[in-house]
């Protein structure tokens, strides 16, 4: 059996369904389109209140610890895993920092191609970055000291064995 990859909403026929189940995929289909792009969840909850969906947020206990997500779109409310796994509190910051990611790396690769267009040092600029690295590589390494054979675990000395006297 295959795990669905995503939902094929073209699929589905929004008018035979009730309005609970309706409105579900209608938050669904508003946080794809919302999600690229969002830098965090409140970016999310601004986009999706454009949309007259009101991002409701769980805190554990007295605490600030976020511990779930919810969307309320007319007078329903819905748990993010109950409209995808995918859209729970910890998968939606997990997929949001990936995104991040991956944008400041397309970002500095930008950037990184522009200078090494301009500049014709491109090359010496990465011997000093791969001379960095290497030093780093070696800083970071755990040292390998080799053992005396007079240190007290030596596997040719034999184990002292314990006293059975007591000593008053």
């Amino acid at each position: 059996m295959k795990e669905a990859v995503s939902k094929k909403l073209s699929l589905i026929n929004l008018e035979a369904l009730n309005e609970k189940e309706a409105n579900k995929y209608v938050v669904y289909q508003a946080i794809l389109e919302s999600l690229p792009g969002c830098r965090d969840l409140d970016d999310l909850k601004e986009r999706l209140m454009n949309k007259n969906i009101e991002t409701l947020y769980k805190y554990k206990g007295q605490t600030n610890e976020l511990q779930g997500i919810g969307f309320k779109i007319g007078n329903f409310k819905y748990k993010g895993s109950e409209i995808d796994r995918k859209f729970s509190v910890l998968n939606l910051q997990k997929g949001i920092v990936k995104q991040r990611i991956n944008q400041d790396g397309e970002f500095f690769k930008e950037i990184h191609l522009s200078q090494s267009l301009s500049q014709n040092k491109s090359s010496e600029k990465y011997k000093d970055f791969k001379n960095q690295r290497t030093l780093l590589n070696e800083l970071l390494t755990p040292e390998k000291q080799p053992m005396n054979a007079d240190e007290d675990f030596s596997p040719d000395k034999p184990k002292k064995k314990k006293s059975k006297c007591l000593h008053l």
